[in-house]
């Protein structure tokens, strides 16, 4: 497991947008790619510190998914509470999404 440094303190939001897709996660139709991925795009919103969200960029940029879900883990645990172990590459991969399309700021 990777120990993320947390370059500010971490945020303990806990949207309910994201409660909501989580619920909905445990569906089998829906997963939990589209909940981070809503989480994701409103990140600016829920965490104000640039250099941390610099910090996930770089995670992203190097495709090192350990350190994304660290990241998570470290900035926003309530959420990452949320999110079964087993299905956190589908969380990841959410994440991943809306940084191809440029959703993250």
């Amino acid at each position: 497991m990777i120990k993320i440094k947390c370059i500010c303190a971490p945020s303990d939001v806990l949207p309910g947008y994201f409660i909501s897709n989580c619920i909905k996660a445990r569906d089998p139709r829906y997963g939990y790619a589209s909940a981070s991925w809503h989480l994701a795009i409103h990140l600016k919103e829920l965490l104000d510190d640039d250099a941390a969200r610099d910090q996930l960029n770089n995670y992203l940029y190097e495709d090192d998914i350990e350190s994304i879900w660290g990241w998570f883990k470290a900035y926003l645990p309530r959420c990452a509470a949320l999110v079964p172990t087993r299905r956190r590459g589908s969380f990841v991969n959410g994440v991943f999404k809306a940084w191809e399309h440029g959703r993250l700021e």
